[in-house]
């Protein structure tokens, strides 16, 4: 199959995740945006300025959800991120 015929597939799967993120360089705070996460990674949008070192500090908040598979269907219709 050529490289044209090859249908791209993620390594991981991606879940959106709009928030904002610190990191630090040179001990300088920056903000950027982030568009997702996945178990590979986080993609970043809106990054004025990004370090050249391999390892970077970054200050994320991440949610901690309930176990879904424990819900009844009711309980997940009705499931907000209020209280998150």
């Amino acid at each position: 199959m050529t490289p044209e015929g090859q249908k791209y597939q993620r390594r991981y799967l991606r879940a959106p995740y709009k928030t904002e993120v610190l990191f630090v360089d040179d001990n300088f705070v920056f903000k950027a945006d982030s568009l997702n996460i996945s178990e590979g990674g986080l993609l970043l949008d809106k990054v004025g300025h990004f370090p050249e070192d391999q390892d970077i500090a970054f200050m994320i908040d991440l949610p901690e959800f309930p176990l879904f598979k424990n819900f009844s269907l009711d309980q997940f219709h009705n499931f907000t991120t209020d209280y998150l």
